[in-house]
């Protein structure tokens, strides 16, 4: 299930921005690439670069 807005890490076989793991906000997805929020802007990541996305779950107490 795919959920727009939610924060996920992005692990890539290939680093982007000389990084192999990117944690944002899901803005985006279509057949070849995704789109996440960092605190720099968007990041375009090709679909095919991609191992695997995490949703990061942030468990509060209140």
């Amino acid at each position: 299930m795919i959920i727009y807005g939610k924060e996920v890490e992005v692990s890539l076989y290939k680093p982007l921005e000389k990084q192999k793991q990117i944690t944002g906000v899901l803005k985006a997805i279509d057949n070849e690439t995704i789109q996440i929020q960092v605190e720099k802007g968007i990041n375009k990541i090709e679909r095919k670069n991609i191992a695997r996305v995490k949703t990061i779950y942030n468990w509060k107490e209140e």
